[in-house]
């Protein structure tokens, strides 16, 4: 009995509630004017710019263990900004983190893309799929980490409809982020929990 209480008064000393912050990318001119961009790889505007130095201000005051980053220019364009504060924080690039693609709907605008009849590239379905098993993969990994993900507008959507079960044709309506706007989900013993999403404040 002594060793048993012993180990578990050691697992619940070093034990740590898992954190997984997440970011979209800064602002780029295509953002601005509403207009896809997809794979189309572009740099942030000046505000963008401005949006990530204050996200990176936010996070400097965060324990970080390890960033997960999209290797598209706009969220590497941000990641460079939080490396100013985090610049010993190990960083992996990842294609799992890319944003959603659709061919006929690049360069147009909103008003423009019937999203009903839109040839995606990643169905529904591969998207939820690639998210829900990043999600497992860093949790299996990384657990009792701080994690930072740099990603993306319809990855950060297809994430947290997998977190709360929400049906597609619901999901299409929630959880729209806001360039280098701030989510944080934590873990404890497998369970998952949203402590805030898409928080605004610091910019």
């Amino acid at each position: 009995m002594p060793f048993l209480m012993a180990n578990l008064i050691f697992i619940f000393h070093f034990y740590r509630i898992m954190k997984i912050f997440i970011t979209r990318h800064g602002e780029t001119l295509e953002n601005r004017a509403w207009i896809f961009q997809w794979h189309i790889d572009w740099t942030l505007s000046d505000d963008g710019i401005e949006q990530a130095k204050k996200l990176a201000l936010r996070l400097s005051g965060e324990e970080i263990d390890i960033i997960y980053c999209s290797p598209l220019w706009r969220t590497k364009d941000t990641l460079k900004q939080i490396q100013e504060y985090k610049a010993a924080t190990e960083v992996i690039f990842t294609r799992d983190l890319v944003e959603r693609d659709a061919w006929d709907a690049t360069w147009k605008k909103w008003d423009e893309v019937d999203f009903t009849v839109a040839k995606w590239v990643e169905t529904n379905e591969a998207l939820r799929k690639r998210a829900w098993e990043f999600l497992d993969e860093i949790m299996r990994n990384h657990s009792s980490w701080n994690i930072l993900l740099v990603t993306h507008w319809w990855f950060i959507k297809w994430l947290f409809a997998y977190i709360h079960n929400i049906p597609e044709p619901e999901m299409v309506w929630r959880y729209a982020s806001n360039n280098c706007s701030l989510s944080l989900i934590e873990i404890e013993w497998s369970k998952l929990k949203e402590i805030y999403f898409n928080d605004t404040s610091h910019i």
